[in-house]
């Protein structure tokens, strides 16, 4: 948010792109001389004698639909953060100093989203709030695709990343609990499916870009979304019995 925030005020003082990225690698350095170390527990000696579980086939099979909606979060991620700017420059014909504010509306309804996340999901649960996240997104989407000033582009992104933010940590949570003894290895395993949304999201938005078809790069991950709430069932803590019976037979 800040870096959005101090791009767009350099363009209206109509800074050098190069006093810009000077300024805020000034900021990255001030934060590293900022940081602290903190001792980690030693990790315990590896011993022959306790299997590792291995993730089967039917663990696969069940990480799908968090796979699915993780890789369609990172779809809108990608899009909206590598291209929003673009797209308000190019397409809305907004100035160098407002472009960057639609990057920074996203990122601010990220960490409201984030940051309400836990509250809601206790008062209301996991499934309800996916559901209602999911059609909060893709209705911010199509508003974004349809948007007809910049202004109105602006509140779409950051309503973008209200709903889209509480996606990921759900869907990374419930996943890890169909085998808590080897959640590590299913989180790496899921993490794999965020390469692929990010990838896709920025090749496609891009290539739709380049053609002059910014708003159908945002209309396109608005009916992905809408996907979403067909997979929100899942979005559940699993019983005791539920979790041992997905647990894969290694001994």
């Amino acid at each position: 948010m800040l870096a959005a925030l101090l791009t767009a005020g350099a363009a209206r003082l109509e800074w050098p792109v190069a006093g810009d990225l000077t300024l805020q690698a000034g900021i990255v350095l001030l934060l590293v001389f900022c940081m602290h170390t903190h001792a980690l527990p030693a990790p315990a000696p590896p011993s022959d004698a306790v299997a590792q579980p291995s993730l089967g086939r039917r663990l696969w099979v069940l990480l799908i639909p968090f796979g699915l909606v993780l890789l369609v979060v990172y779809v809108v991620e990608s899009t909206v953060s590598a291209w929003s700017a673009v797209y308000l420059r190019q397409t809305l014909t907004a100035s160098l100093a407002v472009a960057p504010l639609a990057y920074a509306a996203y990122q601010a309804g990220t960490v409201i989203g984030r940051a309400a996340a836990d509250r809601l999901v206790q008062k209301l649960g996991a499934v309800a709030v996916v559901r209602t996240a999911a059609l909060l997104a893709a209705g911010a989407l199509a508003a974004l695709a349809a948007a007809p000033s910049w202004p109105f582009a602006v509140l779409a992104a950051g309503a973008v990343g209200l709903g889209a933010s509480v996606l990921a940590p759900l869907c990374l949570a419930s996943a890890a609990r169909l085998s808590p003894t080897a959640s590590e290895a299913v989180l790496a395993r899921l993490n794999l499916f965020n390469y692929v949304g990010v990838v896709t999201g920025g090749a496609l938005s891009g290539l739709l870009g380049s053609t002059g078809h910014f708003r159908l790069a945002y209309a396109l991950p608005a009916t992905l979304v809408i996907l979403v709430p067909a997979a929100a069932r899942h979005f559940t803590r699993p019983s005791n019995s539920a979790r041992m019976e997905s647990l894969p037979q290694t001994l």
